[in-house]
């Protein structure tokens, strides 16, 4: 089993391209990005690669499961905005292939270094995180978490 993490500080975040991709792949069908401006109106991006890194910074982008080229009405787009989910399941068949598939260009740099771990199949894993940097702890057998308080009420 592959595990998908973050390596860096910054987080686990994943391209503009990379997101477009995995949506595709979640929901059956195509995704478009799009600039949203003041004024209301809605610009589709045509060359994804040019976006990297803004998305993450500004709210005026966005994805649409709507294709302005055969739905140009802004008001269609903007209601149909999906997000990425950036708590996917990180040993995700989908989210794997495209990070293998794309690799460097899966993530954004200047945020993430997202790499992928093989465990053995069936193993209980988790991921720990500390200020974006990731670690993933796996074992053949359950990960069980305790917190201890130090003391306990009554003694």
């Amino acid at each position: 089993m592959k595990i998908a993490y973050n390596s860096c500080y910054g987080g686990f975040m994943l391209s503009e391209i990379a997101e477009q991709l995995y949506m595709e792949k979640k929901l059956g069908k195509k995704v478009c990005w799009y600039q949203q401006f003041d004024s209301g109106n809605v610009l589709k991006i045509s060359d994804v690669n040019g976006l990297i890194g803004r998305t993450a910074l500004s709210m005026d982008y966005f994805m649409s499961t709507v294709d302005s080229d055969e739905n140009p009405d802004p008001e269609a787009i903007r209601l149909n905005k999906i997000y990425c989910d950036p708590y996917m399941p990180r040993n995700d068949p989908a989210l794997i292939q495209i990070l293998e598939c794309l690799g460097k260009k899966a993530y954004n740099p200047t945020f993430s270094d997202i790499r992928i771990l093989d465990v053995p199949d069936g193993s209980d894993w988790k991921i720990s995180d500390y200020d974006g940097v990731e670690t993933v702890y796996w074992s053949e057998t359950p990960i069980h978490v305790s917190y201890e308080s130090g003391s306990k009420e009554g003694e």
